[in-house]
């Protein structure tokens, strides 16, 4: 796979103009080297790559496509690794100084055991959430030609999302960090609207998996295939 920059040329000065400085969503693109911001035409090639298909080996997803009605089924447990369901950090480490008086040392002790024990039921409390949503959950997408909608369940850790066909522009697929912090990539199926908002709403499937659901969502909605900047095509 190859990430995909599309090129754009000043209207004044014919130069490249920087991937970062191109706006699909609002149709327009700043040129860094004259000063200027101008329109660009919305694309209206077809698809830019050729058919995808679902592959053989994804039978960790239930997939059901109808001809009105696409139905997406992924099973964390067997989808994602618990490092990323469980990215809970530490509670930070309790400090005393020493210039502090003796009674007002006892005093921030005191206060900063109960806060101890109240950050340790958080985080407890939280890891045991997200370890039952690691087993038992699903993601399920429902895409018709009416609308797009994502469901977490049965645990509740991860808005759900519904967005009316007119709303969406655009879906691509794209890298992104495995979490905050992390040096591994994973492949992100994410949704753009119309109003320049974008929502990631399958993550760490095989590329091909994601680059199929694109394809076929796409094509329900009824919206053109057109570039989005960093996408894998």
């Amino acid at each position: 796979m190859t990430l995909r920059f599309p090129e754009v040329y000043c209207e004044r000065c014919k130069r490249p103009v920087l991937p970062q400085h191109v706006d699909r969503a609002r149709n327009n693109a700043f040129c860094d080297a004259c000063d200027l911001t101008f329109s660009i035409p919305k694309r209206k090639s077809s698809r830019r790559r050729k058919e995808a298909f679902l592959p053989a080996g994804a039978k960790n997803i239930r997939l059901s496509l109808f001809q009105k009605e696409m139905v997406i089924d992924v099973r964390w447990r067997k989808n994602y690794p618990i490092s990323r369901i469980l990215n809970i950090k530490p509670p930070e480490s309790l400090e005393l100084h020493q210039h502090h008086s003796r009674e007002l040392r006892d005093t921030i002790f005191i206060v900063y055991a109960i806060e101890a024990i109240y950050t340790s039921l958080h985080y407890t409390i939280g890891a045991i959430t997200r370890t039952s949503a690691y087993l038992f959950n699903r993601t399920k997408v429902i895409a018709t030609k009416d609308y797009l909608q994502v469901e977490h369940r049965p645990i509740d850790v991860l808005p759900g999302a519904f967005f009316s066909a007119a709303q969406i522009e655009q879906l691509s697929v794209r890298p992104t960090l495995l979490w905050e912090g992390s040096k591994r990539t994973q492949a992100t199926l994410f949704v753009r609207l119309k109003n320049g908002e974008e929502y990631d709403i399958l993550w760490d499937l095989e590329t091909d998996v994601l680059l199929y659901l694109e394809q076929e969502i796409e094509r329900l909605l009824g919206i053109e295939d057109v570039g989005v900047e960093g996408e894998i095509i």
